[in-house]
């Protein structure tokens, strides 16, 4: 590479910040505990998110422009204070049910991904706890489309199609940049999912790239797809991996860690106060999330997400310091989360020789502004990307509270440096 990149930090410069309106909910959703996928309406620019995640409803917001995030407030802090940021108007759609006349037959209830590609709003989603699910064995409904994003209403969402690779593969989605391209034999998109949701064994253990042509949903939709169909269902949609780390009936050697799913059973640590759990790998955890990912500098493939337990270890159902019994793995330590990042070459993940071959280059934990108190609360929920002014948003989880019974995200943007402008050299 023409320059040494040691960090995310080396990629983005912070823009500045704003917050979405929640001053009430808008249509049959708010803003507050939102999932926060996000997707960019480059003609609109407008940011589409996922609300609470209990309504499985998407709205749609402007994207604020004057962030004169410099200007210190009056107590001389680096940044304004989260109430002092500037705050879009109304939605210019408010939420609408995302699987509105759909038949729902496996409770699909949560939001993974989502993207918009000349005015369609292409979304991945799944259900939060899927035991049933058996890896590549049972197929599951994971996508569909709205054919207007810019009138969600106009036209019921079109679904559900069956992404191959299921929970592996159906998460975030973006557009491959076009020098790159001929790298992925030619697919202009792609998109990965990790552990993120309940029932690990479903998931990639570790972030995912996959190829894939979500103009194929439209096709299948109209009878004029021109791909085969494959086990003889209409609905299901080609995609090809290019990272992945299957749990491949608990065979580490295909994960991105040995200790991908390492954590401590209640009956084997010590009682509150006196615990011995090992800290949890670095490089991929149980609590590990690929929550986004994009491209940087036609080189680089930039994942950002969460991880927890880098001091205190993980365990499960266990009782942490504060005394809060855990439903499921957590750290021992309450605050013991952190927002992070993995970043690939891109030249590694085409020459693997397999799927789960391609280790990141850097990662680590990725310090942001307004943590109002902890990382814990206020952890990295969606990413998207204006493509065209190379601009990242990142929304963080209730990051934009104002009071007790506000919950909703912060909006983050960051300039993704072009190879020229990196900070490392």
């Amino acid at each position: 590479m023409k320059f040494s990149i040691f960090s995310i930090g080396d990629l983005l410069s912070f823009r500045g910040a704003f917050r979405l309106d929640n001053s009430q909910p808008y249509g049959i959703s708010s803003l507050d505990y939102a999932i926060g996928t996000m997707a960019f309406h480059p003609t609109r620019n407008s940011l589409f998110i996922a609300g609470h995640d209990h309504h499985r409803a998407i709205a749609e917001y402007s994207v604020m422009e004057d962030l004169d995030f410099y200007d210190q407030d009056s107590n001389n802090n680096p940044h304004p204070s989260v109430q002092d940021l500037p705050v879009t108007p109304p939605p210019l759609q408010a939420f609408v049910y995302a699987f509105e006349g759909l038949d729902n037959r496996h409770d699909i209830n949560r939001i993974t991904g989502m993207m918009v590609v000349d005015d369609v709003l292409f979304v991945n989603a799944e259900n939060w706890y899927d035991a049933s699910l058996d890896e590549w064995t049972v197929t599951r409904d994971t996508s569909l489309y709205f054919p207007m994003a810019s009138n969600l209403s106009a036209a019921a969402p079109v679904g559900f199609f069956q992404l191959e690779g299921g929970s592996q593969a159906a998460g975030y989605m973006g557009r491959i940049p076009s020098p790159l391209q001929p790298l992925f034999n030619d697919s202009k998109f792609f998109t990965g999912w990790s552990s993120v949701y309940s029932i690990l064994s479903r998931y990639s253990q570790g972030p995912s790239l996959w190829t894939f042509e979500p103009q194929e949903m439209i096709e299948r939709e109209n009878g004029s797809s021109s791909i085969m169909d494959r086990k003889e269902n209409s609905t299901i949609i080609a995609a090809t991996p290019y990272m992945n780390y299957p749990y491949s009936h608990n065979d580490p050697s295909k994960w991105l860690s040995e200790r991908a799913t390492e954590w401590v059973e209640p009956e084997d640590h010590q009682p509150t106060g006196n615990l011995s759990a090992p800290p949890a790998d670095p490089l991929w955890n149980p609590l590990s999330e690929a929550r986004y990912a994009f491209f940087v500098q036609d080189e680089i493939f930039c994942v950002i997400g969460i991880t927890a337990g880098l001091e205190s270890g993980i365990g499960y159902k266990v009782i942490q310091e504060n005394g809060h019994e855990c439903g499921g793995p957590c750290p021992f330590v309450s605050d013991d989360w952190y927002n992070y990042y993995w970043l690939y070459h891109v030249q590694e993940i085409v020459n693997a020789s397999f799927v789960w071959d391609p280790r990141p280059f850097a990662y680590g934990v990725w310090e942001l502004p307004y943590y109002v108190t902890v990382p814990s609360e206020h952890r990295i929920i969606g990413g998207t990307v204006d493509e065209e002014r190379g601009i990242l948003f990142v929304a963080l989880a209730n990051a934009g509270k104002l009071d007790e019974y506000d919950q909703p995200p912060l909006i983050l943007m960051f300039d993704i440096l072009e190879a020229n402008q990196t900070k490392a050299r």
